[in-house]
């Protein structure tokens, strides 16, 4: 996981009343989307597009070490609800520092938002770049897999991936190429039986 350390400054509104902006370091975004051809596309603001379309590519760019990863949500962190009864200026009413206290804890609730924004759109990159290299091996094979047959093959690879969801993503992975494997090979049996 990459910690982004955040701060919250209090600024006081025209009206007296105060108003709390969050401050972050500059975050990468990540975006993915699969292409007509079936290839996850990831792009980062700035960079150039990472194509993933086949397992080997995509455990590569898991275990590489360069920061950020696409598939490792950044989780910001350093800020913490007050109490009620925190006080945050000696010299106003317990009403201004209550709603201050209020306005402070939105404020803190709009980050464990970020934080989920986050780790939501890593696992949808995540997800798109397995289904584009499942895609990719039933391809390279021969062979049409649809989406239920894709989500089937995740589903077992996590229920035998006893560490799941724990462990390192690219340990998930491996059990997906294998069921992937394992699957493509069935089926071209049947089918030179048949």
């Amino acid at each position: 996981m990459n910690y982004i350390d955040a701060t919250i400054e209090m600024k006081i509104k025209e009206d007296g009343n105060p108003k709390f902006e969050i401050v972050l370091p500059h975050i990468v975004e990540w975006t993915c989307s699969i292409d007509a051809s079936n290839v996850a596309v990831i792009r980062k603001d700035g960079w150039d597009a990472i194509a993933v379309d086949d397992f080997w590519k995509f455990k590569d760019i898991m275990r590489d070490s360069g920061s950020p990863s696409p598939f490792n949500a950044p989780y910001i962190r350093g800020v913490k609800k007050h109490d009620a009864d925190y006080v945050f200026d000696e010299d106003k009413s317990v009403k201004w520092n209550r709603n201050a206290v209020i306005e402070y804890n939105k404020a803190v609730d709009s980050i464990q938002a970020k934080n989920k924004k986050f780790q939501k759109n890593a696992n949808d990159i995540f997800n798109s770049c397995v289904i584009a290299c499942i895609s990719s091996a039933f391809r390279y094979e021969g062979l049409k897999i649809n989406i239920d047959e894709i989500e089937c093959i995740i589903a077992n690879a996590e229920e035998r991936d006893y560490n799941f969801p724990y462990n390192f993503p690219y340990e998930l992975i491996d059990q997906i190429e294998n069921y992937c494997d394992l699957y493509t090979e069935l089926l071209k049996k049947r089918e030179s039986h048949a």
